[in-house]
């Protein structure tokens, strides 16, 4: 689907965002929303068009509108803190020992303390093979950092990136978390 395909789409969902600021903007309660990225759906488009039609009624609601630039589980992430580069990758063995390798790099580079790191692991179809990257991602945090006591989460990758992937994506992404 061309990017231009992609933008007009958002359009049709420019009602829903509408209801939904128009929910809280009533309330005087501020509103933050995340999209996926413009580079592959509309929705940041709607989501700011939804935006001027409800200042229109609403001029003293404060309303931002965030690209998230992504389209992964990594979007979870986003409330806990600052997103940085994640390791996702799409093949099986060599591109999972990559993602690990990347997270460590960066780690190491940025405090070389993992427990300050929201860390997640993302499959597709294959819940098992989710598990067993969580299991691998852990096992070597803890070989790596033996004070490593944090949780690495698990999730789903959606349909939007299942779509361009196949039904077996792995994935792996990490944030700093919220001080």
């Amino acid at each position: 689907m061309g990017t231009d395909r992609a933008k007009s789409l958002g359009v049709e969902v420019v009602p829903y965002y509408v209801t939904a600021f128009e929910k809280y903007a009533s309330q005087g309660i501020d509103i933050i929303c995340f999209t996926l990225s413009a580079k592959f759906s509309g929705s940041y488009n709607a989501a700011l068009i939804a935006r001027s039609m409800v200042l229109e009624n609403y001029p003293d609601a404060r309303i931002t509108v965030i690209d998230s630039t992504l389209a992964t589980l990594m979007q979870g992430l986003m409330t806990q803190g600052e997103l940085f580069s994640s390791g996702l990758a799409h093949g099986r063995a060599q591109s999972r020992k990559k993602a690990i390798e990347k997270l460590f790099a960066y780690i190491e580079e940025n405090g070389n303390d993992p427990n300050r790191f929201a860390i997640m692991t993302g499959y597709g179809y294959n819940i098992q093979e989710g598990e067993a990257l969580r299991s691998e991602v852990i096992a070597k945090l803890k070989q790596r950092w033996t004070d490593y006591d944090s949780e690495v989460d698990i999730g789903q990758i959606g349909a939007t990136i299942g779509v361009h992937t196949g039904p077996h994506p792995l994935g792996l992404g990490f944030c700093e978390k919220s001080c």
